[in-house]
C-alpha cells in the first residue's frame, strides 16, 4: 500500500501515505537497484517527514494549524510540493500524480502509531449474509463480514526478470518481461473471487526499469 483515500473536510478525500508505507515502498527500490546495476532510481528523502505531525500539500485542508482526516485532528503543517520533496513524483504515474496534486496529499505522522489508527479508518467494513434460497430466511451461520480499501488506493510491487542459460542458449527474460508490462499498461484486471459483487477491479500501471 503506498496511497490510500482519507476523508477530509474541504475536499472530500485526499491522498494520504505515511513514513511507514513509504519505508516498505523503499525496500522495493533497493531491490531494483541491487538487481539492476544499470538504472539507479533515487532513494526516497523521508528526513523531510516529521514524526508528530501531518504535513499537507493543500492550504485549504488546513484550519488554525489542524487538519482533520478520517474525524481525526491532527497538527498540521503546509508544504505545497510533497511529491517533489520525498522524491516519489518522479515514481508515480502521472495520471495518479495528477489526482495526488489534484485533490492533496497528506502524510501521516508516525507518532503513537497514529498513521496505522488512521489509516484503519480508510478501511471499507461490509457486512454479508448467507440466505436459504427456498425459505428466504438468513442461514444459521451465514453473517460475516469483509473488508476493503476505498476505491483509488494505490498499490506498488516489483516482478524482477533475468536472463537464462538453457541449452547453450541465452534466454532474455528481460525481452519477454518488457513485452507483458507494455501490453498490461493501462489494462484493467480483477483480483480476488469478488467480480459477482464488484469488487477487485484494478488497473494496472507498468514501467520497464
Amino acid at each position: 500500500l503506498l496511497l490510500i483515500p482519507v476523508r477530509v473536510i474541504n475536499k472530500v478525500w485526499a491522498y494520504a501515505t505515511s513514513t511507514n508505507l513509504l519505508n516498505m515502498f523503499s525496500k522495493y527500490i533497493e531491490v531494483l537497484d541491487g538487481v539492476n546495476n544499470q538504472y539507479r532510481l533515487n532513494q526516497l528523502n523521508l528526513s523531510a517527514l516529521p514524526e508528530d505531525k501531518a504535513i499537507v500539500s493543500k492550504k485549504e485542508l488546513i484550519s488554525d494549524n489542524k487538519v482533520f482526516i478520517n474525524e481525526v485532528e491532527l497538527e498540521a503543517e503546509f508544504t505545497e510540493n510533497i511529491l517533489e520533496n520525498i522524491r516519489l513524483a518522479n515514481v508515480l504515474p502521472d495520471e495518479i500524480k495528477a489526482v495526488a496534486e489534484s485533490k492533496g496529499l497528506v502524510a501521516l505522522p508516525v507518532k503513537e502509531n497514529m498513521d496505522l489508527r488512521i489509516i484503519n479508518r480508510s478501511i471499507v467494513i461490509q457486512y454479508r449474509v448467507r440466505l436459504k434460497r427456498e425459505e428466504k430466511v438468513v442461514e444459521g451461520g451465514g453473517l460475516w463480514s469483509e473488508e476493503y480499501v476505498p476505491m483509488e488506493s494505490v498499490f506498488a510491487s516489483v516482478i524482477l526478470c533475468r536472463d537464462i542459460k538453457h541449452n547453450e542458449t541465452v534466454k532474455e527474460a528481460s525481452k519477454i518481461c518488457e513485452d507483458i508490462t507494455s501490453r498490461l499498461n493501462g489494462k484493467f484486471i480483477y483480483v480476488g473471487g469478488k467480480e459477482s459483487i464488484g469488487k477487485g477491479l484494478v488497473k494496472l500501471y507498468t514501467a520497464t526499469l
